[in-house]
């Protein structure tokens, strides 16, 4: 085997580089295992696979850090091609066939694996098929030889019981006989013995086994009997009478036990006295066992780690004789000893008759407790319908494990019973079927007994299986009948919604007291689209704003002829910044991360967009709240950097530059939650606003690549779509695609925004958030978070998804998350409403890839957009529905097509948003489109507008953006136009005012200034540094008044006014 497992070494070896493992030519266990979130016992794999890798010499390890000897990973489809051409010698030999497919099968899932996508029995026994694993125990040559040992002494054994007991019948019990590798041998080897054995019991911790062996050995040999047993148990508690047997087989089980002592103890106290113990165990550490079994949770039970053997849960020969000598075994022998080196021992030890048993503390009884909670009434048609349910699962999981429905237990379980992941799927199937539902094997281990998932189906499910069920009672035809009519006024609820809601048209304030949350400013930027309302020309005309990544040749990481992704959403000219204009040195600029400096950018204009950045806003509770994360603009850095570059590295200066800028005094806080740090961040300065922390926040997120470090280690992970395309909810979703994006978003109490006359985009009318916490692993995502989430905001806020016709959804294209997402979703909405079709489902992550930490805030402004323009924007890349999504009878559709969006009259616009963090935490918000507020500004002969500017070419351009803002604008409030850009905005060197009746006279006149450098109405200068003269300033107070109370000579004054500005006059406006 030493070529073969040279083999298996150099593909652990790739597909670990693959991963983006040992990349770097140096590496740290810890850092590694923290890095890729590796739950604890792959970090004993990982560590015991360096071990192999460093006997091989890829690397140097010296117990915690280690050299790589060459970091340079190497393209899989060429490492795999390699492997399919190296492999057939090995496949062609009926000793190494079975070992090769299976390394193989797990391999290839390697990456699924350790990331907690997909369990290892999963792969090991796909589609509870045991095929993978019986060609290990059976028809090779060395697997043959120790079972041969072990049924020889087990043969020898009961010839000796015969001579001295020539009636008595021999009982013989097998733990944990799995596919009945070492059972089949055995039973061949006693067919002289038949009418001598008592019972062969055949025992195993998971009752598919049983199932799989019953069906292949009783018809040829009666006398076997089939059993759970754990051995890590107490046998009396599982049923097993001690002393009742006479040998005892354990063939490469005991080892999976987390204390072998212990296990020895149950163990002998099945075997009557001078009752043989026979051990079949591993006797060395073997690379082919870690690489399949031991990436089972199993293989890492074990917590004696002084009594294995480095690496391995198995034991040395003279580890097994000490312990079974401490626990009672006399007479023990290793029949094998000389082929010890062949990875396998075998060993027999009699029992010396004294039983000991586990001291298990006493549990109360609870069973009078669990019957009065069943004689809560329900009403008679959701009985019958709960009793088919409850009827139907006792009946599958009866014939799933062979027994008899009245000795199933509702309030037991599952996992008691046997029911693993195997049996689950082949469960769930049947439930199914019998059921017409849409159950997932992990609503399995969620809801773990029969009463648990009978509640959750008739929670979910019931109005489908009441129609077909059919009840016929009269009673219960009454109640169907009377449920399925619809609700008033204009949003319907169907009868089965376990919960009911306040349609949006009947209450505007929530029942707990959170009032809504108005968005008052926005600002963003994103690929292609340096201004949100650029990004909304992208979006409407269904552009894909993903391109070949141009800020780094990312050909030469890779070998010639690789392939890799090399597609990004990128954002363009990072590195332009005007640090004058927020009193930075050039030096300071120099150092500060881009995500400080284009945040802080961002931050300003939203803060401008919403009028505050005057002198109004200052030392106001202004909190400010980012999703920001570790940026890798340091590693730029060549020379000895100067002080600036510490805090210009610091996240936390991220939400601090704007708030130092604007003497903002509430909490500045950086978020990082992974890919849901924006709308945490979001729902976080909700939470302020409700708690009266502060009275208006700044909230956003923002997102940069200044290396392609990311890239690369996405890309090595297979993390990233080759075709470089979001696939969201599409079946050839692949991967996602790289993004960036930083937005920023200014939030206010909704009734303080009304009564301040900010223009409002929209409300928040709920947000929450929850962690997924323990998972398959700590990336993998839990439809069961997800759902409750969703659930509690709707319930919380009193908001009825019938009132939701779009959600933002994460999508970030990947098979796995894709369908988890929709499910948790559809079981959201379902548990309100039948209606199907109505809510368009999409992501903004199709247009611009995954922006990560600012995935919340890019998904939020793209709804923002939506509900000022009344328009869907259409979700890119989707033909065909994952093959694990059922659109058809859902409540969604995915909106390929720019849209109207239209509601009934009396209904408002209403989005959801969700977004999930890599390491588990969720957040999800209801968003609402703002509120009609009338406000009436009595008409005047003419409006003053005012711009200003550090620069004499900023004013330029500042003047050129108001023009196309002036182009743009669809409904003309010059009063208010006028009074943010007076009162909103800082004031600065450069100055320009215009006077004019209307938007359109203005934008005239400033377009002839742009070209002529004069027009009529137009005054610019520079704010001299003298001191006022007191009696102009008095003139310009006096003109002010007088424009109040005289519109004769209204146009007059406001010119004298406008004058009087832009020499920088600071006058008493009203």
């Amino acid at each position: 085997m030493g070529e073969l497992e040279r083999l298996f070494c150099e593909l652990l070896w790739r597909q670990l580089q693959s991963m983006g493992l040992f990349t770097a030519k140096r590496f740290d266990l810890t850092d590694l295992a923290e890095a890729y979130g590796l739950r604890e016992h792959y970090q004993r794999w990982l560590e015991t696979s360096i071990r192999f890798l460093a006997e091989r010499q890829f690397l140097t390890w010296d117990g915690q850090t280690g050299v790589v000897k060459d970091p340079a990973p190497r393209p899989m489809d060429t490492v795999w091609k390699e492997w399919d051409e190296q492999k057939q010698p090995w496949l062609a030999e009926a000793n190494t066939r079975a070992q090769v497919v299976l390394v193989e099968t797990m391999m290839r899932a390697l990456p699924d694996i350790l990331t907690g996508k997909k369990l290892a029995t999963d792969i090991m026994f796909p589609q509870s098929s045991f095929e993978l694993v019986e060609g290990i125990y059976q028809n090779n040559v060395v697997v043959d030889y120790f079972n041969d040992v072990l049924a020889a002494m087990l043969v020898n054994y009961c010839d000796l019981l015969r001579q001295q007991h020539p009636t008595a019948k021999i009982n013989i019990l097998e733990i944990g006989a799995g596919t009945g590798g070492t059972s089949a041998g055995i039973f061949q080897k006693l067919t002289p013995y038949q009418e001598a054995i008592g019972e062969y019991c055949y025992t195993d911790i998971s009752k598919a086994f049983l199932l799989f062996a019953e069906k292949a050995f009783y018809k040829d040999y009666p006398y076997t009997t089939y059993r759970t047993l754990n051995i890590e148990k107490p046998v009396t508690q599982q049923g097993f009478q001690p002393g009742s047997y006479d040998v005892v087989v354990a063939a490469n089980v005991l080892h999976a036990t987390r204390n072998i002592k212990q296990t020895l103890v149950h163990t002998k106290s099945l075997l009557r006295q001078n009752g043989l113990l026979l051990i079949n165990e591993i006797s060395q550490l073997s690379l082919f066992t870690h690489l399949t079994f031991g990436l089972t949770d199993g293989w890492w039970l074990y917590d004696d780690n002084t009594l294995r053997i480095p690496g391995c849960p198995g034991l040395y020969p003279d580890t097994w004789q000490k312990v079974l000598e401490e626990e009672g075994f006399r007479s023990v022998l290793f029949p094998a000893e000389a082929s010890h080196d062949l990875g396998q021992q075998i060993i027999a030890a009699e029992s010396d008759g004294v039983i000991r048993f586990t001291q298990l503390p006493v549990q109360p009884l609870q069973k009078k407790e669990q019957q009065d909670k069943k004689t809560v009434k329900l009403p008679a048609s959701a009985t019958g319908v709960e009793e088919h349910i409850a009827g139907v699962i006792l009946e599958q999981v009866a014939s799933a494990l062979k027994m008899d429905q009245e000795k199933v237990d509702k309030d037991k379980s599952f996992a008691d019973y046997g029911v693993d992941s195997i049996i689950g799927v082949r469960l769930i199937q049947a439930l199914n079927e019998a059921l017409g539902i849409e159950l997932q094997t992990t609503d399995l281990f969620d809801y773990t007994s029969v009463k648990l998932l009978t509640d959750y189906i008739t929670a979910n499910y019931t109005e489908e299986i009441a129609v077909a069920v059919a009840v016929d009672s009269p009673q219960e035809e009454k109640d169907i009948q009377a449920v399925k009519q619809p609700a008033p006024p204009k949003i319907k609820s169907n009868g089965y919604a376990k919960r009911s809601a306040i349609p949006s048209s009947q209450s505007d304030q929530p029942s707990n007291g959170k009032v809504p949350i108005a968005i008052i400013g926005m600002s963003g930027r994103f690929p292609q689209a340096p201004t949100v309302d650029a990004l909304w020309q992208h979006l409407i005309k269904g552009e894909n704003l993903v391109g070949k990544v141009k800020r780094w040749d990312l050909s030469q990481y890779h070998a010639e002829g690789a392939a890799y992704c090399n597609y990004g959403a990128y954002l363009e000219d990072i590195d332009q910044f005007d640090p004058l204009f927020f009193n930075i040195s050039g030096l300071e600029a120099t150092y500060m991360d881009p995500q400080q400096r284009l945040f802080l950018e961002e931050a300003w204009k939203a803060m401008e967009d919403a009028g505050y950045v005057g002198d109004s806003v200052k030392g106001r509770r202004c909190g400010v709240y980012v999703g920001c994360g570790g940026g890798d603009y340091t590693s730029l850095f060549m020379d000895s950097p100067p002080p600036q570059a510490l805090w210009g590295a610091l996240n936390s200066a991220i939400p601090a530059r704007i708030a130092y800028l604007l003497n903002l005094k509430g909490p500045a806080v950086a978020v990082d939650t992974a890919c849901s740090s924006s709308l945490v961040a979001l729902h976080m300065s909700c939470q302020s606003l409700w708690s009266g922390e502060t009275e208006m926040v700044l909230a956003g997120g923002v997102y940069i690549n200044n290396t392609p470090q990311y890239h690369l280690l996405a890309d090595t992970a297979g993390m990233l779509s080759p075709q470089g395309r979001c696939f969201t909810f599409d079946d050839r979703a692949d991967g996602m695609v790289p993004g960036e994006a930083v937005g920023a978003v200014v939030l206010k109490r909704l009734d303080d925004a009304i009564q301040d006359g900010d223009h409002i985009y929209g409300v928040i009318r709920g947000s929450g958030m929850n962690q997924d916490g323990t998972t398959n692993g700590i990336t993998a995502p839990s439809l069961r978070s997800q759902q409750q989430l969703e659930e509690s905001v709707y319930e919380t806020f009193d908001i009825h998804p019938e009132g939701i016709q779009m959600v933002e959804a994460h999508g970030t294209g990947t098979k796995l998350g894709d369908p988890i997402e929709f499910h948790a979703l559809n079981r959201s909405f379902r548990s309100y409403t039948d209606k199907k079709s109505y809510c368009a489902l999409g992501s903004i992550k199709t247009n611009i890839g995954h922006t990560q930490l600012a995935a919340g805030i890019s998904g939020l402004i793209k709804i923002l957009l939506a509900l000022s323009h009344k328009k869907i924007p259409p979700s890119l890349h989707f033909e065909k529905e994952n093959a694990n999504i059922q659109l058809q009878d859902s409540p969604f559709f995915v909106n390929t097509q720019p849209k109207a969006w239209e509601v009934e009259p009396g209904v408002k616009r209403r989005a959801a948003l969700s977004s999930f963090g890599a390491t588990g935490t969720n957040a999800h918000m209801v968003i609402e489109e703002a509120p009609e507020v009338i406000r009436e500004h009595p008409e005047k002969p003419a409006y003053l507008f005012v711009l200003s500017a550090r620069t004499e070419e900023r004013l330029h351009k500042q003047v050129e953006q108001f023009i196309t803002y002036c182009e743009g604008v669809e409904s003309e409030d010059c009063g208010n136009i006028s009074y943010t850009l007076l009162f909103g905005r800082q004031h600065f060197k450069y100055r320009l005012a215009c006077v004019a009746p209307d938007l359109a006279v203005a934008r005239q006149a400033l377009y002839s200034w742009t070209q002529e450098g004069q027009a009529s109405g137009v005054y610019v200068a520079e704010k001299q540094e003298q001191q006022e003269k007191p009696a102009f300033k008095q003139m310009g107070n006096q003109c002010i008044r007088q424009c109040q109370a005289n519109h004769e000579e209204y146009m007059d004054n406001l010119r004298a006014v406008a004058d009087l500005f832009v020499q920088g006059y600071e006058l008493d406006y009203p």
